[in-house]
């Protein structure tokens, strides 16, 4: 049972996340699939999240950054972690101290870094990154045909053990960068055939299975933010009423007054703004929440803390101060949410409240 002593509660049902996870891995065809789990896995708590992939049989996983890495390796001995963002000299240590394998993605990084493995023959070994039409982190094109043509490329030296890129258009699968990205990863891959090789993220392993490669870097999907028909939800974001008041015909709403009621009116204030990762851009959008199954629309702007739902349809012994609303998951969508928000799945499920509890549904751990 759900404890309100918080105002805010983020319920993370892992049993659905297990069931996406062997959804990508069915679209993997038998390939490993690798949770990322950056942005603490998607604001869903990557230990808790780690903790379940292992157990469903995940056993290499993606953050960002160096701190995610060195957190995650603390409560996990046993995993292969790769630190997407990279390395550098000062950090080298780091990666070899905590067993942190980085993710070179730059020409002079698999130079410094096989000088670096021969002064610590422990450091772990690295991927290494080709930018193919992203134009982030990776090898540029001019530092890739300056690779193929090295005689001497430094790669074992370096350690590297894997070679990957990131589409840029995957979940619109009609856009011609598509087609070019896996092009120039196939020219590249063939010219290391004894490396492992890593395309596809969660939209590229569930629109084209001929990008799966070697394994699949799953992320969104993982955790139901992808649309797909497989593919469960698995986070839910509710709030607490804090009070129900009324209102007359023509009175305003929030800050601003940018809405107003257009009839006697009860209006429930709900523990929860921008502040929590409720996007204040849903503002006088039409947006609706779940109220104890009633669709039930916001009026005025969203407030740091406080955002209030018009109740006026829903009989008045249905609800009372207490009752949690329902913003995103089961019932109201998140993809409603990231539309009204003009955003996507991840930024809000990445921006979700710190001050709320979050509360995990584990089968798993459940006595035979």
């Amino acid at each position: 049972m759900k404890e309100f002593h918080h105002s805010l509660c983020i319920t993370v049902n892992l049993d659905a996340l297990a069931d996406n996870y062997h959804r990508l891995c069915r679209a993997a065809k038998g390939k490993p699939v690798f949770p990322v789990v950056k942005a603490n896995a998607y604001g869903c708590g990557a230990v808790e999240v780690t903790r379940r992939l292992l157990k469903e049989g995940a056993k290499t996983f993606f953050v960002a950054t160096l701190a995610e890495g060195a957190a995650l390796r603390a409560a996990f001995s046993d995993i292969d972690i790769y630190i997407l963002e990279g390395r550098t000299i000062e950090t080298d240590d780091i990666f070899a101290d905590n067993r942190l394998r980085p993710v070179l993605n730059a020409f002079k990084d698999i130079s410094e870094y096989a000088d670096f493995r021969s002064r610590r023959p422990d450091a772990p070994s690295a991927a290494l990154h080709f930018d193919t039409g992203m134009r982030r982190l990776g090898l540029s094109c001019q530092e890739t045909q300056i690779l193929l043509s090295s005689e001497k490329n430094h790669l074992s030296g370096a350690g590297v053990n894997r070679i990957m890129t990131h589409p840029a258009c995957a979940d619109t699968p009609e856009h011609p960068l598509n087609l070019e990205q896996k092009r120039r990863f196939a020219q590249i891959r063939a010219r290391f055939p004894t490396l492992r090789a890593s395309y596809a993220n969660s939209a590229a392993a569930l629109t084209d299975p001929d990008t799966t490669g070697d394994g699949v870097r799953a992320g969104i999907a993982l955790y139901g933010g992808f649309e797909h028909p497989d593919i469960r939800p698995v986070v839910s974001f509710e709030a607490r009423i804090l009070q129900i008041r009324h209102a007359e015909d023509g009175e305003s709403v929030g800050y601003g007054a940018s809405e107003s009621v257009n009839r006697p009116s009860r209006l429930a204030t709900v523990a929860c703004g921008y502040a929590d990762g409720l996007p204040r851009f849903i503002s006088n959008t039409g947006f609706h929440a779940i109220l104890n199954g009633y669709k039930t629309p916001l009026i005025g702007r969203v407030s740091m803390d406080l955002t209030v739902f018009d109740v006026t349809d829903i009989p008045e012994a249905a609800i009372n101060p207490g009752d949690r609303i329902e913003l995103f998951g089961e019932n109201a969508t998140i993809f409603d949410l990231a539309a009204r928000a003009q955003t996507i799945p991840y930024e809000i499920l990445a921006g979700l409240s710190r001050r709320a509890a979050r509360v995990f549904i584990d089968h798993s751990t459940d006595p035979a």
